[in-house]
């Protein structure tokens, strides 16, 4: 049964304060605390939709493999088991957070921290009514072969060397091993490590989106293309 009672939904939002919290705190520490209100309270951004053909995959990029990188899927069953940990607090309760909505993650493993995560979601696991709002921004309906991923992270002093494009091909072929077909998500515009790392693993890009966010208030229309005079 979808837990959509009012205790729920009241639970949900102060799981996303306590994340926020962190985040702002994380933030000020790191980059000033006029950058920190201004992350915290407000978003623009172009999203890019994009999708992925699961059976259209290049291979792994064998430089990483038999290193001392690993992969482990997390989810509701193995998580409170789990005992390597983040190293952000806000990612932490982040994870808690999707963790109780059914969404489970592939996270890469580097000396007993996870260094990098992506969260996806299939139709048969969510244990929300809406399975992600992205979904109903974008006006997707995912068949049961089709899995929404999103919230992709890889800490800063790992970034680089094509250890992000390795890690999110790597997930996409666990993918397919357990069934899936295709693959849904979206970057930001201004991103451009993330552009090119969709674009070397070939995602096709779909729609474009203005995503807005005031402090918990976000939304998401699409952008309406420049016509050339």
């Amino acid at each position: 049964m979808f837990a959509n009672s009012r205790e729920s939904m009241v639970v949900s939002m102060f799981d996303l304060m306590r994340v926020k919290f962190y985040q702002f705190l994380e933030h000020w520490l790191a980059q000033g605390l006029f950058s920190a209100v201004k992350f915290t309270f407000y978003k623009y951004e172009e999203a890019v939709l994009v999708t992925k053909d699961l059976f259209s995959l290049k291979p792994i990029d064998s430089k990483f493999v038999n290193t001392d990188l690993s992969i482990l899927e997390i989810n509701r069953g193995n998580y409170k088991d789990n005992e390597i940990r983040y190293v952000l607090k806000s990612r932490s309760e982040r994870v808690a957070r999707y963790v109780k909505k059914g969404y489970q993650s592939f996270c890469l493993v580097k000396n007993r921290q996870i260094i990098g995560d992506l969260w996806y979601v299939p139709r048969s696991s969510a244990r929300t009514e809406v399975l992600h709002p992205c979904l109903r921004w974008f006006g997707i309906t995912l068949s049961d072969d089709e899995v929404y991923m999103f919230d992709m992270y890889m800490a800063p002093d790992f970034r680089g060397d094509g250890i992000t494009t390795f890690f999110m091909n790597s997930t996409l072929h666990l993918l397919r091993k357990k069934g899936f077909n295709r693959a849904y998500g979206y970057f930001a515009n201004h991103n451009i490590s993330a552009l090119w790392v969709h674009r070397i693993i070939g995602w096709q890009e779909l729609e474009h989106f203005e995503v807005k966010r005031f402090f918990l208030h976000e939304t998401a229309k699409p952008k309406v293309q420049q016509k050339n005079a």
